[in-house]
């Protein structure tokens, strides 16, 4: 089986949780060929590089997709490989950056194969319903990472998409807890929420900042993570009052950096805002280490935490909230139950790669039948 791996996150640089994503998909007997926007000298398989994708991160601009003649461009060039390559499967490791443009020009690709595209997340409105049902209709099959994603896609009379559940790629920390709030300087006898990855808006770190203001039981903050939207000035002006209480670091951070950051937290916090309903890295390494989440009451995030009984959830946007589900938290225990446990072992990335592969077979026998 020949697979086109078509890897639009490239196009801005991201690594971290995606870099683990795409190579845990590169499964053994398969024949791989890359479109990225840089070469990768990790991996050993055909590269083909969009070129104006890699002007654009050279000229920090990101503005790839933002124009209809970038697109088409794109869609040409995929086309392009697939007649040169005839690969079975093409798969777009994210159709998130794409969507705006409804997958127009692949429905060529689908006749020459199946066009599998990874959706990590979605927003909903009129016209993106309208947008999300003509993609669908140019592609042969959608991946969401989420049960609460795949079954809004089926109200909206989407069929043609499976559900993969997002795994921990990374493992646990070698460290303890005790030698992980060491190596984060952080104290051993104060509960510590973590909040990690990219400071995006739609993240809601300032939501959290916030709230914090509010909260009477000690605590400790553990900030770790990409600087984006919400600056470090921001953050300074916003724990003034309880900056004492904060450690902050704000970069990519490496594997064991992020592995130890988990297991040094005692409470993984998501303060999504409600434009966020997709998978979370964090949740899902949070989880692994059997640490305590707290996340909004919306979308994909709520129904984990609420379906294997992982944490506690606040009313999405709301500081008031967040601060008392925080005051409670932080004042009592919690334990991991039978379903919690029972998810703990669900996230194995062993299960994640068998049920990519049988995706994978699905397509090229329904392929055959065609050919």
């Amino acid at each position: 089986m020949k697979i086109l791996i078509i890897d639009t996150e490239s196009f801005r640089n991201i690594g971290g949780h995606f870099d683990h994503y795409f190579k845990n998909i590169i499964l053994p007997n398969n024949e791989y060929v890359f479109l990225l926007a840089n070469n990768n000298a990790d991996l050993s398989h055909k590269q083909y590089i969009f070129e104006e994708a890699k002007a654009d991160i050279i000229l920090k601009k990101n503005k790839y997709f933002k124009k209809l003649s970038a697109y088409v461009k794109f869609v040409r060039l995929i086309n392009k490989i697939i007649a040169i390559e005839k690969p079975d499967i093409c798969h777009f490791l994210t159709g998130d950056f794409i969507f705006k443009f409804a997958g127009i020009g692949l429905k060529y690709a689908k006749k020459r194969c199946k066009v599998l595209i990874t959706f990590h997340q979605i927003r909903t409105s009129r016209l993106r319903n309208i947008f999300r049902k003509i993609m669908f209709k140019n592609i042969s099959m959608g991946v969401v990472h989420t049960v609460t994603i795949l079954e809004t896609l089926k109200r909206q009379k989407i069929f043609n998409v499976a559900h993969i559940e997002y795994p921990c790629f990374e493992g646990t920390s070698e460290l303890s807890v005790s030698e992980a709030k060491e190596y984060w300087n952080l104290p051993a006898d104060i509960p510590v929420l973590g909040v990690l990855g990219g400071t995006r808006h739609d993240k809601g770190l300032d939501i959290l900042l916030e709230a914090l203001k509010n909260v009477t039981v000690p605590f400790h903050l553990l900030i770790a993570g990409k600087e984006e939207d919400i600056k470090e000035d921001y953050i300074n002006k916003a724990i003034v009052s309880y900056k004492d209480k904060v450690k902050m670091c704000l970069k990519i951070l490496s594997d064991e950096e992020f592995k130890n950051a988990v297991m040094a937290s005692d409470f993984i916090v998501l303060p999504y805002r409600k434009i966020f309903n997709g998978a979370s890295g964090p949740l899902v390494d949070g989880v692994i280490t059997k640490k305590t989440i707290i996340g909004p009451s919306h979308g994909s995030v709520a129904g984990i935490i609420k379906d294997n009984h992982i944490g506690y959830t606040f009313e999405s946007e709301n500081v008031n909230d967040l601060a008392n589900v925080l005051n409670h938290a932080l004042a009592n225990e919690f334990y991991y139950d039978d379903a919690a446990n029972k998810y703990v072992e669900y996230l194995n990335p062993v299960r994640f790669r068998k049920e990519y592969a049988d995706l994978y077979k699905k397509l090229m026998n329904e392929r055959n039948k065609f050919v």
